[in-house]
C-alpha cells in the first residue's frame, strides 16, 4: 500500500481548489475502501503526513487524530470513520441546511469569497427560493477560487458579479449578508482564505450581517498554527452567526 498512500498524500497536498470537506470525503473513502489492507503503521504514517499537509483544515486534522488514536483498535476506528462519513456525503448540505434561510422574508444581496461547497449550496438554495437579489463573488487570489465558484453557479443558472479582492467594498451598499465557509472553527476564531478578515471587518462596520457556514468536522479544540500564507484567523466577534 506504500505507493497508494504516497499518491493519496500527494493528491491531498497538491489540491488547492477543492474544499476541505471534498478532500475529507476522498480520504475517508480511500481508508474505508482499503481498510483491511492498511496496517497499523500505514494508518499512523497517513495521519502524520496529513497533519503536515493541510494544517489549517480541521476536518483533515480530525481524521488524522482518530487514525492515530485508534490505529490499534480497528473496530473503534471503523465506527469513527463511518460516523465521520455522514458529514461529508454530497447530500449532507441538502439535508442539514434545508431550513437555513427560513426566516428570510425578502430577497437579499450576498457577497462571498473563495470556493466553499456549503456556500455554493446556500446560494443555490437562495436562488431556488427566489431570495437572491444580488450576488458578488470576490476573485480570491492567488488561486482564483471565486472565479471557479461563479462558473459553477452559472451552470446552475445563477448569475453574479466577480469583483477584485481589494475593491469589494464598493459594492457593500448592494449587499445584506457577507457569507463564507470555514476551514476550521474554534471557540475564539475561525480559519478561512485570506481576505475573510477584511471582508467581515468591513461588513460589520457597514452594518451588514456576517454568517459562517460550517460542518461538525470543522470544529476543533486545539489552537491551530497558520503555516500556509493563504489562510488567516478571523475572530468570532466579527461573526453574527455560525451554522454547523
Amino acid at each position: 500500500m506504500k505507493n497508494e498512500i504516497k499518491i493519496l498524500i500527494n493528491q491531498v497536498r497538491e489540491n488547492t481548489i477543492s474544499g476541505d470537506i471534498e478532500i475529507a470525503r476522498m480520504l475517508i473513502t480511500f481508508i474505508l475502501d482499503n481498510f483491511y489492507l492498511l496496517k497499523d503503521e500505514d494508518l499512523i504514517d497517513v495521519a502524520e503526513q496529513l497533519k503536515n499537509a493541510k494544517n489549517e483544515m480541521a476536518s483533515i486534522q480530525n481524521i488524522a487524530r482518530i487514525l492515530i488514536l485508534y490505529a490499534d483498535k480497528l473496530d473503534e476506528l471503523y465506527k469513527e470513520l463511518i460516523a465521520f462519513r455522514k458529514f461529508v456525503v454530497p447530500d449532507y448540505n441538502k439535508i442539514h441546511f434545508r431550513d437555513l434561510f427560513s426566516d428570510l422574508k425578502k430577497p437579499v444581496g450576498i457577497i462571498t469569497l473563495s470556493r466553499s461547497s456549503t456556500v455554493k449550496y446556500a446560494i443555490i438554495l437562495l436562488y431556488k427560493k427566489n431570495l437572491l437579489k444580488n450576488l458578488y463573488i470576490i476573485h480570491s487570489y492567488p488561486g482564483g477560487e471565486g472565479e471557479i465558484l461563479l462558473k459553477e453557479l452559472n451552470e446552475n443558472g445563477i448569475n453574479g458579479i466577480l469583483v477584485e479582492d481589494l475593491t469589494f467594498y464598493r459594492y457593500m451598499n448592494n449587499i445584506d449578508i457577507a457569507l463564507t465557509g470555514a476551514d476550521a472553527i474554534t471557540d475564539k476564531y475561525f480559519i478561512n482564505k485570506v481576505g475573510s478578515y477584511f471582508l467581515f471587518d468591513y461588513a460589520k462596520k457597514a452594518g451588514k450581517k456576517t454568517l459562517v457556514l460550517g460542518n461538525p468536522l470543522k470544529k476543533i479544540s486545539i489552537d491551530i498554527e497558520i503555516k500556509n500564507k493563504e489562510y488567516e484567523k478571523i475572530p468570532l466577534n466579527l461573526v453574527d452567526k455560525i451554522f454547523i
